[in-house]
């Protein structure tokens, strides 16, 4: 296994993830704070509200 795919590998497990692909959403503070899972089947109204998340108040 190569350097890349063992970071891939910690990331899944991190985020329990059983699927490739994976849809994640990292914040800035990243990885004081965990990564957003996104479905496998996105829209852009749903993007947006996991977005929202991060606009400061």
């Amino acid at each position: 296994m190569t350097k890349e795919n063992q970071v891939y590998l910690a990331e899944l497990n991190r985020t329990d993830s059983k699927n490739i692909p994976v849809n994640l959403i990292y914040p800035a503070d990243y990885p004081n704070s965990p990564a957003i899972m996104l479905p496998e089947v996105l829209s852009p109204t749903l993007v947006l509200k996991v977005l929202e998340r991060f606009t400061p108040k």
